[in-house]
């Protein structure tokens, strides 16, 4: 059995596949803030580990919060982990985080949390994020203000497919081309062999096929639908994608 800083591993939080892509782009050393952070699994997991220095677990609801603060007094990181019931990150400042995690929220509410946070607009902090819906908008927001995307993961949990997005401030916007809002370009530049890239790509298609039939009949235009999947069956023929 492992140990990690005085505390055994089957004794840690157990981590779903959706909070483990979060920690290999964890930095070490790096004070980390998890905003939604219900339970607080992923900042006593991280802390415990030895990859995170200390964590912010903050949680806009007063159940979440209560949880956290029960959590993090009964594996003792009370000096560790502070637990704040905040919206979003309107605290950030106050801690001086460099990793964010932001996960479990859909991609609007994301981009207008980070928006909101001028803090975040920094070449030293980093991004962790995964949005549950709208994928494509959070790219857009991160591509158009600035933020590059360092890195992307997808993990599957009962059928549902989840992208992990890393990002960090270059100051430099960008335009991303339909696929790369959809998709993203770390995805289909590093993760095409990947078996749950393969079955987005199909999902994606399908629902596209899905909203065309909607709006045709419905005599609606049907040029974006009908521009998109053109991409994406171009983006499938030169990945291979069957």
């Amino acid at each position: 059995m492992g140990y990690l800083f005085g505390y055994t591993m089957i004794n840690l939080p157990k981590l779903d596949s959706r909070l483990q892509t979060a920690v290999a782009y964890l930095r070490k050393g790096a004070v980390m803030y998890d905003v939604g952070t219900d339970h607080a699994y992923l900042p006593i997991y991280s802390v415990a580990a030895g990859i995170s220095s200390s964590a912010v677990a903050s949680d806009i609801n007063e159940g979440p919060t209560e949880r956290a603060r029960a959590n993090v007094a009964s594996y003792g990181m009370n000096d560790k982990i502070t637990v704040i019931r905040s919206d979003g990150l309107s605290c950030v400042r106050d801690y001086s985080p460099s990793d964010i995690v932001i996960f479990g929220m859909g991609g609007e509410l994301i981009a207008g949390i980070i928006e909101k946070a001028p803090y975040v607009k920094n070449e030293n902090i980093r991004l962790i994020l995964q949005p549950m819906t709208c994928s494509d908008i959070l790219r857009e927001f991160l591509a158009e203000n600035g933020f590059e995307i360092k890195g992307e993961t997808l993990s599957e949990d009962t059928g549902k497919i989840y992208v992990t997005i890393c990002a960090e401030y270059s100051g430099v916007s960008k335009v991303l081309s339909d696929t790369e809002r959809i998709f993203g370009e770390k995805n289909i530049t590093e993760n095409a062999e990947n078996p749950i890239f393969s079955r987005l790509v199909h999902k994606t298609e399908t629902a596209y096929e899905t909203r065309l039939r909607g709006k045709a009949g419905a005599g609606h235009d049907t040029s974006e639908e009908e521009r998109i999947l053109s991409e994406i069956k171009k983006m499938k023929e030169e990945l291979q994608i069957k």
